[in-house]
């Protein structure tokens, strides 16, 4: 109920000139699993994807201050695989550069904590993804992705042949360009700001 899309976010599809493959603008938060999925699906395909970018807290180091066990479940990294990788490790930036920044990519993919996804919550990054210029790949089952994006949607979903989705994203931006628009026009109807409040109001009637 506190997340919702907003139209106004929207930012043209354009995918010539790009100064990364991929992008993912988020906190280590619980998240190594997930980003790790996603990583491993580029590897065959490395030389493809072309830059890398991983921008926020926690990805280069894990925070001394925080005691073990807690700490290695929450933080985990493994900074020498993502240099192996060449993934270029990049500070956090203030919530006004987040779209802007996500728009460098080609894709981006939409990574929710474990509990999150368990419990079909969603976040911030959530509805702003869909909104930037790249395309949003999600690493969640189909049905998760249904209900909140739409049908067509499942198009993006990662699945078990992650890498060959990637692929053909990099190939056929503009095919999957046109699946973001749909994607779009669902959120406007079904998650805008102007629909939680309708949903506030009939659960208060109720």
């Amino acid at each position: 109920m506190f997340h919702a899309y907003d139209p106004a976010w929207e930012q043209p599809l354009d995918f010539r000139n790009k100064e990364y493959g991929m992008v993912y603008v988020g906190s280590n938060w619980f998240r190594w699993r997930p980003l790790q999925r996603v990583l491993r699906a580029v590897e065959p395909i490395r030389e493809r994807v072309g830059r890398i970018a991983l921008v926020g807290h926690d990805w280069a180091t894990m925070p001394w201050w925080i005691e073990s066990p807690f700490r290695e479940q929450a933080y985990f990294t493994d900074p020498e695989y993502l240099a192996r990788l060449g993934v270029e490790v990049l500070p956090p930036v203030p919530v006004e550069q987040v779209i802007p920044l996500m728009s460098k990519g080609v894709f981006n993919p939409v990574l929710i904590r474990p509990l999150f996804d368990h419990l079909r919550l969603v976040t911030c990054r959530t509805f702003e993804t869909p909104a930037a210029n790249t395309i949003p790949l999600f690493d969640q089952g189909a049905d998760y992705v249904r209900e909140i994006y739409g049908e067509r949607a499942v198009e993006l979903v990662l699945g078990d042949r992650a890498s060959e989705r990637i692929e053909d994203v990099l190939r056929r931006p503009e095919h999957y360009a046109d699946v973001v628009r749909d994607v779009r026009r669902h959120l406007a109807e079904r998650h805008s700001y102007s629909a939680r409040l309708q949903d506030l109001v009939r659960i208060v009637a109720d």
